[in-house]
C-alpha cells in the first residue's frame, strides 16, 4: 500500500469487471475494491494480518477478470466460466446442475452421462 502497487490492481482488474453488463463481474469488482481499501485504511500491523483473506479475494478477482478477457475473444464458454468461478469461488455458491451439462463449458458433445462415468 505504501508503494501504491493496489492502484494497478483497482485499474487492470476491478475496472475491466466494474465495466461489463455482467451482475457477478460488478460483485466481483465490488468485493475485490471493499477489500483493498479496507487494506489501505488499516494500520500496517493491521494490515497485515488481514491480507492473506483480502488478497486471495483480489486474486479471485483476477482470475474472472482474465476470464472475461479471455471471452472477448475465445467465446462464450469463458464468460459462463467466470460467472461459474465468481458464484463458486467468492460467491460460496455450490456449482448449479445446469453446468453439468452444458457443452459449451466442457466441450462439444460432452453429455452429463459420459462427464459423470
Amino acid at each position: 500500500m505504501k508503494q501504491r502497487a493496489h492502484e494497478a490492481v483497482l485499474e487492470d482488474v476491478v475496472a475491466p469487471l466494474e465495466r461489463l453488463n455482467q451482475p457477478e463481474a460488478r460483485r466481483a469488482a465490488t468485493a475485490a475494491r471493499v477489500a483493498l481499501n479496507q487494506l489501505a485504511s488499516l494500520p500496517k500491523d493491521r494490515a497485515e494480518w488481514h491480507a492473506k483473506g483480502s488478497l486471495r479475494l483480489v486474486a479471485d478477482a483476477a482470475q474472472a477478470a482474465t476470464l472475461y478477457r479471455v471471452a472477448e475473444t475465445a467465446g462464450e464458454r469463458y464468460e459462463k466460466l467466470a460467472t461459474l468461478y465468481i458464484r463458486h469461488f467468492m460467491d460460496h455458491e455450490e456449482y448449479p446442475d445446469w453446468a453439468l451439462s452444458d457443452s459449451d463449458i466442457w466441450g462439444v458433445g460432452l453429455d452429463a452421462a459420459r462427464i459423470g462415468s
